[in-house]
């Protein structure tokens, strides 16, 4: 791998010291621990602040050597280069087979190009290395009801739940899920849930209403879809006849 790009930057100088060179930055210099940052335009960097020993403090911002390869695998997959973005990530992970980021843009590449079983496995492996991160267990359900393969989607929806179990969003997912399944005991379930969490949605009132219907439960389904109609749900998809 090439050089990493080094943008030196001078915040402030001795009146009257020249400006250092980088060679002097590099082999002169006292320079605290680097912290990662973001530039403009949102690439990863490593910063430190360092006094060059002609008393000169400046401010080193280099890329990482993550941003460069992500940055390589860009510019090879904006080029519709799918095997040259391949083999960069392939060849990192073997280098660091831990690193949450290039399982998840390998997963990713592997997606868009319609690879799901390989896009599922670096899902799984990114679950292996953060089970808690949002990113890798939404990534996994992306994959999995892309190919309609919704239980799997709702194990993985219950991972989410654990995680925050007042997510109305995701109970409105699960129920979703459930609804594909035909399993309309378990939509009214997730709907129950949703409206002890806030009473004042509408929606919920509205789909349940639907789901009670689909259970032969027509009274509470009638009542449902009143309680829908007078809080204003829209879309409004139930029935109060």
């Amino acid at each position: 791998m090439r050089g990493l790009l080094v943008v030196l930057l001078l915040l402030a100088c001795t009146e009257g010291a020249p400006n250092p060179s980088q060679e002097q930055l590099t082999s002169a210099s006292t320079c605290a621990d680097g912290f990662q940052t973001d530039d403009d335009q949102g690439h990863e960097m490593i910063s430190k602040e360092c006094i060059s020993d002609n008393g000169v403090f400046i401010k080193i911002s280099e890329r990482t050597a993550l941003q460069k390869i992500i940055d390589d695998v860009d510019r090879a997959s904006e080029a519709g280069d799918f095997k040259k973005a391949l083999k960069i990530l392939n060849d990192a992970i073997s280098r660091d087979k831990d690193n949450f980021t290039l399982y998840q843009y390998r997963g990713a590449l592997y997606l868009f190009h319609g690879y799901h079983s390989e896009a599922l496995a670096d899902s799984e492996k990114m679950i292996s290395i953060e089970p808690n991160d949002l990113h890798a267990l939404t990534f996994k359900i992306h994959i999995n009801y892309a190919q309609k393969k919704y239980e799997d989607v709702i194990t993985t929806i219950d991972q989410l739940l654990k995680l925050d179990p007042d997510d109305i969003r995701t109970l409105y997912f699960r129920a979703e899920m459930n609804t594909n399944l035909e399993r309309y005991e378990e939509v009214v379930a997730d709907f129950d849930r949703a409206i002890a969490i806030d009473p004042d949605i509408g929606l919920s009132y509205n789909y349940r209403s639907v789901a009670y219907r689909k259970l032969g439960q027509l009274d509470k389904a009638k009542a449902d879809c009143k309680k829908a109609k007078s809080l204003n749900a829209r879309p409004l998809t139930c029935s109060d006849r």
